[in-house]
């Protein structure tokens, strides 16, 4: 015996895409007031530049442990994101970074 669908699976791929993107929608844009705005000119890492290019908004500078110095950010207007900056400058890695006790560095200054 065939058991026949009577939601085409077009309307559960679009449900289930809806419902994912909301969860997406709560997040939040780092606020001026939870890190200092990105010093300009020779003192900005030009790695950051690169990152920018990929829709990485620099919103402000952040204390980040191990001769990294942290950037909060944004990604595509809206999807908050923590980016740090190597002690020599050259390279640059997007994302959480946890300390011994698992707790995320760089969460505050994105809340």
């Amino acid at each position: 015996m065939k058991l026949k669908s009577s939601r085409p699976l077009g309307t559960v791929l679009a449900v289930s895409l809806l419902m994912a993107l909301a969860g997406c929608s709560q997040a939040q844009t780092p606020s001026a007031a939870d890190a200092a705005p990105a010093k300009g000119g020779a003192d900005r890492p030009a790695v950051l530049k690169g990152i920018e290019k990929h829709g990485f908004e620099v919103i402000g500078e952040f204390d980040a442990p191990g001769g990294l110095r942290g950037f909060a950010g944004v990604v595509g207007g809206q999807q908050p994101a923590a980016a740090y900056v190597t002690a020599d400058g050259k390279h640059v890695v997007v994302g959480s970074l946890f300390d011994a006790n698992g707790e995320d560095v760089g969460a505050a200054p994105l809340e």
